[in-house]
């Protein structure tokens, strides 16, 4: 017998699937009891991509070799293929149990550790996924998908630093590999490098031109990286080469979202539901966009809060859509419950303690006014108004007001709207800031600023010369602003302490923004905000503006005039039309500027202050 069925596993590997089967199916009538001819049947089906009937035959093998680790080991790699093919989340979690028998069985199974953990990563479960690939890497410390996988369970702990040692690593040890660049590039995204993300994402695609996956990415990278263009570029790319992947419809709305088109938005969610009703953060999506759920969708995001089997990312992702859901018909008390249940589940799972985050956030917010408290021996560059090129700064804190801002001065013919491009910001991640703004010279300050205005020019039509750079944390950078760009322009929006925060914590954001997951965190941020502005108009007193969010709401055209004003700029009333102002909006209030001014966001705390 030993002899007929090497006969049978030969015809396999000549790629003879068809009369293997059939030589298998033979045997059967010599010996009905024999695993391995089971197993060479199922093979054979699996190979046909036959899926439930090569799981059928693996389970006959078991049947009479309940100890042979590699049956199921084979038998979770099927059901992990069925799980790829039709999105089945049943699938996965067979996988996981057959990857868990092979495992009780030969505990050093390499094959099977790598596939076990990176099912695990689908499911959610991180910690388990990293115990399994450390385990893994003990046995094998150079197996660069391994290496890779760990890498992105870091990545989803939000421990960057860690993923990115890994990644590194994998892709040193195998070069022409895609998949591992592609990770390399997702890691380096959640990190804001787009540069290295871009770099690594497109390498992934050169050598795998059918990689989908990292086209779908690039939308997301473009998307984050304010770049219309190019997003749609890569979405097309990613939905001809595959039009089946929830998660390009994911990243595809948010840039129609960015344009205005909120109904191809919605079709896009609605795409990605129907191939994967487990995409959370779809629901999310359709909610903020004031989707009416059905009661089905509402009682099939609550039961996942309580479903075991769900993730907490996906749990934190289905809360959200509740609090949204609820908040926009008005059911106020239940809707922040679901707020803080998504807060709290995403401090969870990204590990964040609120505690450590507010502590190292003062200690920043200190360093600064510490560096910048003797303003006479710091360098500063003489106000250059020769050059072409003036930038408008509005800053303050996030969700003050700053979008609103851009989409109005952006409105006026003189004035290109750059956004939140974070030029500055990845400025000064390249330095010691703020501890070497003493020990900046004049040529270092010029090289710096040179920098800025080349990045800032690269990205504007050249008939513009003014640009309004709205990333509101630049408020941290202030000092610097004035050290660099002296003929510059700074705004500062400031809105109400509580209505600010509360709309801060209602909203997710990427980014280095931990302490907006708790409430708490947010209000003692808003305070060291609050206090460094003060510090910064004491030393620039008048080179601020300073402009009330309320009061633009209240009186429109007074204060964009002005504003105007302070900017050397004549009134146009195209800045009060602004809603027709066609510029993509990257940002949360990306639906709020394509409305018309109004008041409701005024005050709207008082609905929560007794419930949060």
């Amino acid at each position: 017998m030993t002899v007929d069925l090497q006969k049978g596993f030969a015809l396999i590997n000549d790629n003879n699937i068809e009369s293997a089967k059939k030589y298998f199916l033979d045997l059967l009538n010599i010996d009905n009891e024999n695993s391995l001819i089971y197993s060479g049947i199922a093979t054979c089906y699996e190979l046909n991509n036959d899926l439930d009937k090569a799981i059928d035959y693996f389970n006959k093998a078991i049947n009479y070799d309940k100890d042979n680790y590699l049956f199921f080991n084979q038998l979770g790699n099927i059901y992990k293929k069925k799980f790829n093919l039709k999105n089945n989340k049943t699938d996965l979690f067979l996988a996981k149990t057959n990857y868990e028998k092979t495992l009780l069985l030969n505990k050093n199974y390499l094959p099977c550790l790598n596939n076990y953990g990176t099912t695990l990563l689908e499911i959610g479960d991180y910690d388990k996924a990293i115990e399994i690939f450390l385990s893994s890497i003990s046995i094998d410390p150079n197996n660069p998908l391994v290496l890779s996988n760990l890498g992105n369970c870091y990545t989803k702990k939000s421990l960057f630093s860690d993923a990115l040692i890994y990644h590194k690593k994998s892709v040193e040890l195998e070069v022409n590999n895609y998949a591992l660049y592609y990770n390399l590039g997702h890691t380096l995204l959640w990190l804001k490098d787009f540069s290295g993300a871009e770099k690594n994402l497109l390498k992934s695609i050169e050598l795998n031109k059918e990689n989908y996956k990292a086209y779908s990415l690039l939308i997301n990278l473009y998307y984050l990286s304010s770049n219309i263009d190019s997003a749609m570029i890569a979405s097309k790319n990613a939905l001809k080469l595959n039009n089946k992947y929830p998660a390009t419809y994911v990243h595809l709305a948010n840039c129609l979202v960015a344009v205005g088109k909120t109904q191809e938005a919605i079709d896009a969610l609605e795409m990605s539901l129907k191939l994967d009703n487990t995409n959370f953060e779809a629901y999310y999506g359709l909610a903020q966009l004031k989707y009416s759920f059905s009661d089905f969708d509402l009682s099939y995001l609550k039961d996942a809060l309580i479903n075991d089997n769900i993730s907490l990312e996906s749990k934190a992702f289905s809360a959200m859509a509740l609090w949204c859901y609820y908040d926009n018909i008005k059911e106020y008390e239940i809707g922040v419950n679901y707020l803080k249940i998504s807060k709290s589940s995403f401090m969870q799972y990204m590990n964040i303690d609120p505690d450590n985050v507010i502590e190292n956030e003062k200690l920043y917010f200190d360093k600064i006014q510490s560096s910048y408290n003797e303003l006479s021996k710091i360098n500063f560059l003489k106000k250059n108004k020769t050059n072409n090129f003036i930038p408008i700064f509005i800053l303050g804190m996030p969700r003050s007001g700053t979008s609103l801002l851009e989409q109005m001065l952006s409105s006026h013919s003189k004035i290109h709207g750059l956004g939140e491009k974070g030029i500055l910001q990845n400025i000064v991640e390249g330095i010691d800031y703020p501890s070497d703004i003493s020990d900046f010279n004049v040529e270092h300050l010029t090289t710096l600023r040179n920098l800025y205005i080349n990045r800032s020019k690269n990205l504007i039509p050249d008939n513009k010369t003014i640009i309004t750079d709205k990333l509101p944390h630049n408020f941290l950078y202030i000092g610097l602003i004035k050290q660099l760009l002296p003929e510059s322009k700074i705004i500062h929006i400031q809105r109400n302490k509580m209505d600010n925060c509360f709309s801060i914590y209602s909203k997710l954001f990427v980014g280095k923004m931990d302490w907006h997951f708790n409430w708490l965190s947010t209000l003692k941020y808003y305070d060291f905000y609050d206090n460094l502005m003060k510090f910064w108009n004491q030393s620039f007193s008048d080179e601020i503006y300073k402009i009330q969010y309320e009061d633009i709401i209240d009186n429109t055209e007074k204060n964009i005039n002005n504003l105007l004003s302070f900017c050397d700029l004549d009134f146009e009333k195209k800045c009060l039309d602004f809603i027709k102002n066609k510029r993509p909006v990257f940002t949360a209030s990306a639906l709020a500027v394509r409305e018309n001014i109004n008041s409701e966001s005024i005050g709207k705390w008082n609905n929560y202050k007794d419930h949060i």
